[in-house]
């Protein structure tokens, strides 16, 4: 029988199968990316992640290069072992036939088809598993898919681009660039991350903004994102490469009943409630559709005003903000448009969680304190 890895080997394995896991984030959505590392005597079999959606999945690609054999070997896998059909068989039998005699699991699948049914099927076949390893790690990594199947909802990543003095634009409403190209090569990471990309209407009237994916930093294909508009009244004019749907798909959310001119152009309207106060559109209107259509995780643009509604609402879970090496004073586009709290005991507080530099420019990434 072959020996149990010491706790300290169980992480290195673990980690190694969440970093596998990060190459497919681009492509499995609206599926979770997952990793899977086979170890029998301190030995690495076989690794591999998640096809891209509607392939198959993780334990099944480390396990076909042992021809579905794995016996007396330790599956690491960064999320529970799905246990039902749906696009592929249940990964949970491929486990049981090819003989492993145990399976590390770094997290609990909350989908309602899995939610711990998973590891129970493998421990009714006498599969020895633990749960747990590497857990922090895995939930990091995880974070939309998680965020999305507990709520409904995407989780919403906010990234803005300002100058030293906290501007998203000079005077005249000009940004391009604020931020160096390492910066903006970073974006396009990020984007790729993301199944939607939201600005609101002034933005897209200002800057008619392309909001693709130029650059696929993974050996997945180069898949676009949505393109989602929020504009109350519909008045983003139809011209641009916005509305260019043969590149990307374009969504528009509005209060109004939809233009027949923007459905003539393969644009998507979805209608929605107003916000509060009348102002602007219900963004829980919003989330909640765009949760329905799949999306893990929605990044957010542009501009000031939305960015302080999602601010404001509670609805933003990452903050990214680069921080370009220029100067716009005090006649620039602030970085949050509208009011905010009246003291700073009132004022929301947040952790740091990494700080990287980009040539001459810095990205700060935030989380809420809570």
């Amino acid at each position: 029988m072959p020996t149990k890895p010491s706790p300290s080997k169980d992480l290195t394995y673990m980690k190694r199968a969440i970093a596998i896991a990060e190459n497919a984030r681009s492509s499995t959505p609206p599926n979770p990316w997952v990793g899977t590392v086979i170890v029998r005597d301190s030995q690495i079999l076989s690794e591999a992640h998640t096809s891209p959606y509607g392939g198959p999945h993780a334990e099944v690609n480390a396990l076909k290069p042992l021809s579905m054999s794995a016996k007396n070997a330790t599956a690491y896998v960064t999320l529970e072992p799905c246990c039902h059909f749906g696009k592929t068989p249940p990964c949970t039998d491929a486990l049981i036939q090819s003989g492993i005699s145990r399976v590390v699991i770094a997290l609990k699948d909350p989908d309602a088809n899995v939610a711990g049914l998973g590891m129970q099927k493998l421990l009714n076949a006498g599969i020895q598993v633990d749960l747990g390893v590497g857990v922090e790690e895995a939930t990091a990594s995880l974070a939309p898919y998680l965020h999305h199947r507990k709520t409904g909802r995407p989780y919403c990543v906010l990234k803005a681009a300002t100058s030293i003095d906290g501007r998203l634009a000079a005077a005249d409403g000009s940004s391009k660039w604020i931020t160096g190209p390492e910066s903006r090569s970073e974006v396009q990471r990020i984007r790729s991350h993301s199944q939607a990309i939201m600005i609101g209407a002034e933005t897209a009237i200002r800057d008619q903004p392309r909001l693709n994916l130029r650059e696929q930093p993974s050996e997945a294909p180069l898949k676009q994102p949505l393109r989602v508009i929020v504009d109350s009244h519909a008045r983003v004019p139809l011209e641009g490469d916005l509305f260019n749907t043969e590149d990307s798909p374009t969504l528009l959310f509005t209060c109004i009943e939809p233009p027949k001119d923007y459905l003539d152009k393969g644009v998507d309207l979805v209608q929605v409630k107003k916000g509060k106060g009348g102002i602007g559109v219900d963004l829980g209107d919003c989330l909640d559709e765009l949760g329905q259509r799949g999306i893990l995780q929605l990044m957010i643009e542009g501009g000031g005003s939305l960015f302080n509604s999602f601010l404001q609402e509670g609805y933003v879970n990452k903050l990214i903000l680069f921080q370009g090496a220029c100067s716009l004073g005090d006649q620039g586009t602030p970085l949050f448009s509208g009011p905010g709290p009246r003291s700073i005991s009132e004022a929301k507080k947040w952790k740091l969680l990494q700080l990287k530099q980009f040539a001459n420019d810095v990205m700060m990434e935030y989380e809420l304190d809570v």
